[in-house]
């Protein structure tokens, strides 16, 4: 069971993880499928980011707070841009205490030099992904046939309310046989879309990436796929080239995990109605135009 735990005493807890944090304050910030998340403002110095888990059960709790823990550490050690790290962490109550990385995500602030952010986030990636996470860290991806049928589900749901042009672009898309499977996998973000990358809005420059809780080991197009969907070709272009990547089927594989996640993400913002539709509709046509090779 989930669900935000409302009669915790957060100022008790915070007492818990560092005693030293009598004067701050806490103000919640927002909540996750898991978590709660608070910002905890000190009277000097940084505010830091305070996580509680929503799981009832204790022995899950405990359980996710370790695996969560040994994840960030793992990330912190081999991440070339920041990330949250662990100051301190409570199993009884499913708290974390952590860093954050200060700015604004971009999809609420875009980078000023696209070309540069495109580099840097390349070459995170192509350090993250020679790193080995220790057995049973993150779990293998799935099926792409259930992945397409999950799609072709959603898509089954929302069809009628998008037009004809797209209704063909999306079923011939559905219809195309899968991509091949990579010989490599890797440890992924797998949800490194404009959320959760972050912009200093005082350099414009990219100061970090947040949320791992999608991290799986599996095919490292997923890393890009999002890239190209919610940045477009010219960054896509320049991540991959700063990867240094061999593999020519990359940009082929990307394509489709990027298409498919837009598949979705048109289907619910149909069904609500969201007037973010028509940017949706937009960037899922340019990645379904792409050349398949």
């Amino acid at each position: 069971m989930k669900m935000p735990r409302r009669d915790l005493d957060l100022a008790a807890v915070l007492h818990q993880l560092d005693p030293g944090l009598g004067q701050a304050w806490i103000e919640e910030l927002g909540e996750g499928w898991d978590n709660v998340a608070y910002a905890v403002r000190r009277p000097v110095g940084d505010d830091l980011l305070l996580r509680i888990s929503k799981f009832a059960d204790p022995e899950e709790r405990a359980r996710t707070l370790h695996t969560d823990v040994a994840l960030l550490d793992f990330v912190a050690a081999h991440a070339t841009l920041a990330t949250n790290r662990v100051l301190a962490a409570d199993p009884q109550t499913g708290a974390l205490l952590l860093t954050p990385v200060p700015g604004r995500s971009a999809d609420l602030l875009s980078p000023a030099d696209p070309a540069r952010a495109a580099r840097e986030l390349g070459v995170f990636l192509a350090r993250l992904h020679t790193a080995e996470p220790p057995p049973g860290l993150v779990e293998p991806g799935r099926d792409l046939g259930l992945w397409r049928r999950e799609a072709a589900s959603a898509w089954g749901e929302a069809r009628a309310l998008c037009a004809e042009d797209v209704q063909r672009e999306v079923d011939s898309f559905l219809a195309a046989p899968l991509p091949p499977r990579p010989e490599r996998m890797v440890f992924c973000h797998n949800d490194l879309g404009d959320e959760h990358v972050i912009v200093d809005p005082a350099s414009g420059q990219i100061s970090g990436v947040i949320d791992w809780s999608d991290a799986v080991h599996d095919d490292p197009a997923r890393d890009f796929a999002l890239l190209l969907f919610d940045f477009g070709d010219a960054f896509f272009e320049g991540a991959w080239a700063a990867y240094g990547g061999t593999d020519e089927q990359l940009p082929v594989r990307a394509r489709w995990y990027g298409a498919r996640a837009g598949i979705l993400g048109v289907c619910d913002r149909a069904r609500r109605g969201d007037p973010g539709l028509t940017a949706s509709l937009a960037r899922l046509r340019s990645v379904l135009a792409r050349p398949a090779t």
